[in-house]
């Protein structure tokens, strides 16, 4: 476990330096999936001059298209897979793609950023085990913790050179208070962590069918279920895209992003909309709570003339939740 790493994009970085060479073939979810800008041209890979391809999918939906790539790996053999994206809603097939990677001698990735807190609980899934040579992630989000990143692998060959790579390689100086906080957040999520994310998981749910039953176009990613983890996905054409309706929703003290979804594109903009319900987790929202919450989506979204009233309203209900739950303090 390299604990080191200052921020979940410097560990991809470590782990592309563990496992390529500049110049290599590596494939990635596409942006259209959320794929993370590190793990394409503009960010980390292409900066360490990786030569990024896209894992094809089938349109509209989260969905691999498998037969295509097992047909396109034979020729570009890839160095690395990355699997993970930032809006990871459903578990994918690690264990597929780690025969798929075995066929051409590639490695297995799989960021962790957003689920590390879910993965730590066993209730989304767990890379290393279902087939990745390594895990990268963020220290915060669903982990809990300071911000900063972490990569973890069980290959005495790859944490030897990851190790390397922190010292005397990128971060010999690093912050031993953000490393004893990440420690407390560690002990934190084995004490709680089941609980947190067995909460989490059951609120993602309700607030996607209370934002259903409030006509608001929840995105289902196999066109079935909603979400399988802390996050819920909303289609973004009729609020003008996702980023414009995240500005406007923040006058109302509701605070979310866009994120790109596998349908038709938004010029200037992105067409899906993210809601993530770890922190209010955090701050003892249950399921109970959900449907005050998906109101304030609402009127955030649709009522954006109105952002002063609504602000009043969620300042009020947010009163009754300021402890921190899930942790040590409480």
């Amino acid at each position: 476990m390299e604990y080191r790493v200052l921020s979940g994009s410097l560990a991809n970085l470590y782990a592309y330096m563990a496992t390529t060479k500049p110049g290599d073939t590596i494939y990635a979810m596409p942006e259209a999936l959320a794929g993370h800008a590190t793990h394409h041209t503009q960010g980390a890979a292409g900066l360490y001059g990786l030569m990024v391809r896209p894992i094809p999918y089938h349109p509209g939906t989260h969905r691999i298209d498998w037969t295509t790539w097992e047909n396109e790996i034979r020729h570009t053999r890839p160095t690395l897979i990355i699997l993970g994206t930032s809006l990871p809603l459903i578990p994918v097939d690690i264990g597929r793609a780690r025969a798929l990677a075995d066929t051409v001698g590639a490695r297995v990735m799989y960021d962790a950023a957003h689920v590390a807190g879910l993965v730590a609980a066993g209730l989304f899934q767990r890379p290393l085990a279902e087939g990745a040579d390594l895990m990268t992630m963020s220290t915060y989000k669903t982990f809990g913790g300071p911000a900063g990143g972490l990569v973890a692998t069980g290959d005495e060959e790859l944490a030897q050179r990851l190790d390397s790579i922190a010292y005397p390689g990128l971060t010999a100086n690093f912050d031993m208070a953000r490393v004893a906080g990440l420690g407390v957040a560690a002990l934190e999520l084995a004490t709680f962590g089941q609980s947190y994310a067995q909460q989490c998981l059951k609120n993602a749910q309700r607030l996607a069918d209370e934002l259903l039953r409030l006509d608001i176009p929840v995105w289902a990613p196999n066109g079935g279920q909603l979400t399988q983890s802390h996050l819920v996905a909303v289609e973004a054409s009729r609020f003008g895209g996702g980023t414009r309706a995240a500005r406007l929703a923040e006058a109302s003290n509701v605070l979310f992003s866009g994120i790109p979804l596998p349908l038709t594109v938004i010029a200037g903009d992105y067409n899906g909309i993210r809601l993530g319900v770890q922190e209010i987790t955090r701050l003892g929202m249950g399921e109970s709570e959900m449907a005050s919450v998906a109101t304030f989506i609402k009127l955030a979204l649709t009522q954006p003339d109105q952002a002063e009233a609504t602000r009043v309203e969620v300042r009020e209900f947010r009163k009754e939740f300021r402890t921190v739950r899930f942790g040590f303090a409480e």
